[in-house]
């Protein structure tokens, strides 16, 4: 069926294709760095709370949030940085 369209009809359809995965791909990568930098602020305040509930004798417990799967560390959350 490719063999009966016009060349340059199959090149334009394939560079739009083309041109739409690198958005697509574009639009990931962004949301991959977000999740990463709003996945690392969680975790720091996390950290800060219970830092502050031992300061004060309060078991950690009582926060009853969990930190997040990640990838990122624990430097200053500004070290997060886009690839």
């Amino acid at each position: 069926a490719a063999a009966n369209l016009d060349p340059a009809l199959l090149g334009s359809v394939s560079k739009k294709l083309d041109d739409v995965l690198d958005g697509k791909n574009g639009a990931i990568k962004d949301l991959q760095y977000e999740l990463a930098r709003v996945t690392k602020a969680h975790n720091d305040v996390i950290r800060a709370y219970e830092s502050k509930l031992t300061e004060f004798g309060i078991p950690v417990e009582e926060l009853g949030f969990r930190p997040l799967a990640t990838s990122t560390g624990t430097g200053p959350a500004g070290l997060v940085v886009a690839n």
